[in-house]
């Protein structure tokens, strides 16, 4: 292991000198060790990501579509929200797309 501080900081990066890396981390390490507000390991932290990270996507690829189509997101996902919530028919579900719903929200405005 080096013992020059500026070798120390580069033991990483030379080859073969990994032990040294090893070496300083039990201590930056030790103050989360006895602290006990930390988990060994993040398996319940991922899974809740897990959970949430499909319907985020769906989200996500929903409001950039909208985004594409020059459609504000906010305004679509409101009036698409409220309409499945008053019991949409699901044989009708392909009309909420953000392309077709923009189709219909213009040929609502040229009609008015």
């Amino acid at each position: 292991m080096a013992t020059n501080p500026a070798q120390r900081s580069l033991c990483c990066v030379q080859i073969g000198s990994g032990t040294g890396c090893r070496a300083d981390r039990p201590r930056i390490v030790s103050p989360t060790r006895g602290d006990g507000r930390f988990e060994i390991d993040n398996g319940r932290g991922e899974r809740r990501i897990r959970m949430f990270g499909e319907r985020l996507a769906a989200a996500f690829t929903l409001a950039d579509s909208c985004l594409l189509l020059g459609i504000e997101p906010h305004r679509y996902l409101t009036d698409v929200i409220g309409k499945l919530e008053n019991s949409w028919p699901l044989s009708r579900l392909s009309e909420l797309v953000p392309h077709r719903w923009a189709a219909q929200q213009a040929a609502q405005q040229a009609a008015k």
